[in-house]
């Protein structure tokens, strides 16, 4: 997995959005980014929003492979998060509040009585700093001040785009804080790589591989009761499952939950030791998930550092024609299972848990966070 040197990175104008604190419109930016091996991938400011990701199948035709919306104001009116950067904390801080040396904190409930991805304004609704190192490399900044969304202490985070000559997007994420504040980010594409086009049908097509023998029980609320438990059945997807086979008999209608990743084993704490914050990994980038969809030939594999992956197959996207149905990119219409999302993070609610790995960044720490996309083919299906 090496750099591509001949990447080359397009910066446009892609709207504005009226900031309601200072009065001005806010421009934000589009960042095309082309490798030299046919794959191209979008990123927009607004959310640090994964808006794109062209590559080829096994005949070489190129084809959308993420969902997306053909306009800013599709970003701004969508509420799935399509594509983009979440946080301060990914997935659910249940009832809305914890505690850091004692002190409570109260962030804002938008599922139920949890704050689900950092609520109702978290990172998906900022509007992101960009800009390009080399010319080879985008850079994504945010300043998540004090308060920020009821979150203690300023939070710098900065996020690395770039592309390898193997068709790997990388993401590298970093973040420094003021004071103690819990952080677990992700990025929350939807892929189908059948084409974005292709709905349920085609992701229904879809082998999916998790590298995990465990994951986070959870309550009707899906938030984690604390257990950690064995994946059996159509939770073990140590043996690739076909989603159009496993999903009508996963509970709940679908996949939408935390696994563990096997490379941590079994210690709770495992990586979550007092130099850093990376929500309980430590260690280098290892293979989490591999997708595969036969008809087109097109794979995706994904290797992170993280110590979980949210397996989420969109069912809670909108039925067509119900309110808040997402029309997307050419006016195709986005419906539940239209697309999965690979989220890699740390322990879901785990500053509600002490037994989970550590999830608050301390001053003087680096919180760090890798995730790759590599995207290949194989010998299609006939």
């Amino acid at each position: 997995m090496l750099f591509d040197p001949e990447t080359s990175i397009v910066e446009d104008g892609y709207g504005s959005i009226f900031d309601n604190e200072t009065g001005n419109q806010v421009i934000v930016r589009r960042y095309t980014l082309t490798n030299s091996a046919a794959m191209a991938v979008q990123v927009i400011s607004y959310g640090a929003t994964l808006a794109s990701v062209c590559v080829p199948d096994a005949d070489g035709v190129v084809n959308e492979v993420t969902l997306g919306f053909d306009d800013l104001e599709g970003y701004l009116a969508n509420g799935a998060m399509v594509g983009a950067t979440v946080g301060r904390v990914a997935n659910r801080v249940s009832n809305g509040s914890f505690r850091v040396d004692g002190v409570e904190h109260c962030v804002p409930q938008n599922e139920g009585t949890s704050s689900l991805h950092g609520g109702p304004n978290g990172f998906d609704k900022a509007v992101w700093r960009g800009h390009l190192e080399g010319g080879k490399v985008l850079v994504m900044s945010l300043l998540s001040p004090d308060g920020d969304a009821g979150y203690p202490g300023d939070l710098l985070v900065n996020a690395r785009y770039f592309l390898t000559t193997d068709n790997a997007l990388v993401i590298s994420t970093t973040a420094t804080c003021s004071r103690k504040t819990p952080v677990s980010l992700t990025s929350h594409p939807y892929f189908n790589l059948a084409g974005h086009e292709a709905g349920p049908k085609g992701l229904f097509e879809h082998e999916v591989c998790v590298n995990a023998s465990r994951y986070l029980a959870t309550n009707q609320w899906k938030v984690p009761t604390g257990e950690l438990r064995r994946a059996e059945g159509v939770m073990d997807l140590r043996v690739p499952q076909v989603m159009g086979k496993a999903i009508p008999l996963v509970a709940g209608g679908g996949y939408d939950h935390t696994f563990v990743l096997d490379r941590w084993g079994g210690d709770w704490a495992a990586g979550a030791g007092e130099g850093g914050c990376g929500g309980g990994g430590g260690g280098g980038v290892q293979f989490a998930a591999r997708v595969v969809h036969p008809p087109t030939g097109r794979t995706l594999d994904l290797l992170t550092d993280q110590a979980c992956l949210q397996l989420y197959t969109g069912s809670g996207l909108p039925e067509l024609g119900s309110p808040g149905a997402l029309t997307g990119r050419s006016g195709v219409a986005y419906d539940a299972h239209g697309g999965l999302c690979l989220e890699p993070h740390g322990y879901v609610d785990a500053v509600n848990h002490p037994h989970f790995p550590d999830p608050v960044l301390r001053p003087g720490q680096l919180y760090r966070h890798v995730a790759v996309y590599r995207f290949g083919v194989t010998k299609k299906a006939t």
